[in-house]
């Protein structure tokens, strides 16, 4: 079987840049007027053309995993009834300790 592809463009083609937490696009009255910076590098650099793929994409719509153990309750279970403790008030009860396995903090 043989393929003929023109112009190679993708036709299921959308730029990812908008839904990307490391961009910055800055949109003019004009469809061409557009500028994608990205800040995934430690250099924000400028995109010249639309990304259809990237390996530093992280879409700004979902939590992190970070973020998602920043607000997680935390089972006690030092009670005789275990309960959910907030982790603002476990993390001031138990400074030293992780919230993720219960041992010593690694500095």
């Amino acid at each position: 079987m043989r393929v003929n592809i023109k112009s190679g463009t993708r036709s299921d083609s959308q730029t990812l840049c908008p839904s990307c937490s490391h961009s910055t696009v800055v949109r003019g009255a004009a469809e061409s007027q557009e500028i994608v910076r990205c800040g995934h590098y430690t250099i924000d650099r400028a995109v010249p053309f639309p990304v259809v793929e990237c390996t530093g994409y992280t879409d700004k719509n979902e939590v992190s995993l970070y973020e998602m153990q920043q607000i997680a309750w935390v089972i006690d279970t030092s009670r005789r009834r275990a309960g959910f403790v907030a982790p603002e008030k476990w993390r001031d009860q138990n400074p030293d300790l992780d919230p993720l396995d219960g041992y010593p903090k690694m500095d």
